[in-house]
């Protein structure tokens, strides 16, 4: 399954993927970034410009690159950014999908 997003995980791998506004929100409120995560940047585009303006940053730059690389499903903590992903024709697991290891439902 293909991840991608606020945190995200590509292939098998161990890795998540993520954009600059959560690395950044990672070192503001938490101090350091985990080594399992890798800093992934974000195209400017039109679409990224509109989803900032009904998401906060770190949604925005999550969303735009799953709808990119067609992503499967959007791994997000935000209620409102799991709405806008949705919205955008996204699937998407929330934290109580994630900590239960169930498949994205986008209902979560």
């Amino acid at each position: 399954m293909n991840w991608s997003g606020r945190a995200a995980v590509r292939g098998s791998t161990c890795c998540l993927f993520i954009p600059p506004a959560v690395h950044e929100e990672l070192l503001r409120f938490h101090g350091t970034v985990p080594t399992y995560c890798q800093l992934q940047p974000v195209q400017d585009s039109v679409r990224l410009r509109r989803l900032r303006t009904q998401a906060d940053a770190g949604e925005a730059e999550a969303i735009c690159p799953a709808l990119d690389s067609g992503a499967d499903a959007l791994l997000i903590d935000d209620k409102k950014g799991r709405r806008l992903a949705q919205a955008e024709g996204l699937r998407y697991l929330g934290p109580t999908g994630c900590a239960a290891g169930r498949p994205a439902t986008g209902l979560d």
